[in-house]
């Protein structure tokens, strides 16, 4: 099942972030996928997806926000929170995921993550990306 489908609306021009993005795209959707099957369901691979989604939204924010850096984009702050934010719900889906694996409900994580992304990279990073293409950041070409 496809629970966040990649459209070219989520393009920013910037390679680097839109290889990122539907990165995360498919972590999302594969988390549905392993999540979503029927009992008993394979709890490695549930708990090998979730810290696959941490790591990289790790990873992804640490990039975005270098490259914001570098551009010297005023935003930055703002969007520093709002990563923050994310990372720290991610965080809390997966302890909560940990404490009961077996009985973990996973709409919730799910609803949230595809509504957060999309808009996120829709509203938020596009904010963002004529600002770092005049300045000529990193990964614009």
């Amino acid at each position: 099942m496809t629970i966040l489908k990649w459209s070219d609306d989520y393009l920013t021009g910037i390679p680097m972030i839109d290889s990122d993005h539907r990165t995360l795209f498919d972590l999302v959707n594969l988390m549905d996928d392993e999540f979503s099957g029927p009992p008993p369901r394979d709890t490695a691979a549930m708990a090998n997806v979730f810290q696959a989604l941490v790591d990289y939204v790790e990873y992804h924010f640490q990039r975005e926000e270098q490259m914001l850096s570098e551009a010297g984009y005023g935003g930055l702050d703002g969007h520093q929170a709002a990563h923050r934010k994310l990372a720290g719900r991610v965080l809390r889906f997966k302890e909560t995921f940990e404490q009961d694996q077996k009985g973990f409900d996973a709409g919730p994580a799910l609803g949230f993550l595809s509504d957060w992304l999309s808009s996120h990279i829709l509203e938020t990073d596009m904010n963002y990306v004529a600002h770092v293409k005049t300045e000529s950041g990193p990964g614009t070409d």
